[in-house]
């Protein structure tokens, strides 16, 4: 009976963190040291595993990370749309520097740099270790 109850409570223990990994709760912002609800988009959408490693990076980084864009349904191809997609902004090559530092150190391995910010995604369809340059022509 206890091995049977042991593995319940431990199959209980990861659904609940697998369903929690997938949508932020009201709840679960006091879960970020860094970030709050009013600096997304449709912050309810945003996934919390995403969230709570962008807030370790931001940790390591030492600098605030403004959101510029976070969930937007608007391309159903763009990794913003996972919920597991952010843009920073940046303008000057010390921030960008240590933001693209930071995104690295915590694991992070899909990073674009633009001219005025870093785009940061853990979307697991697409290609991983990748950096990459982008600009806002078409």
């Amino acid at each position: 009976f206890f091995v049977i109850f042991r593995f319940y409570s431990f199959i209980t223990r990861v659904i609940y963190a697998c369903v929690r990994s997938f949508v932020m709760g009201n709840n679960d912002w006091k879960y970020l040291r860094h970030f709050n609800s009013h600096e997304f988009s449709d912050p309810d959408r945003m996934r919390l595993d995403f969230l709570q490693k962008l807030d370790m990076a931001r940790s390591i980084a030492d600098i605030p990370f403004i959101i510029n864009s976070s969930y937007r349904d608007d391309d159903i191809h763009s990794a913003h749309a996972t919920g597991r997609a952010v843009d920073i902004a940046c303008t000057d090559s010390y921030t960008r520097i240590t933001i693209v530092e930071a995104l690295l150190k915590v694991g992070f391995s899909r990073i674009g740099v633009y001219p005025r910010h870093v785009h940061v995604d853990a979307d697991t369809q697409k290609p991983q270790n990748v950096l990459w340059l982008g600009d806002y022509s078409g």
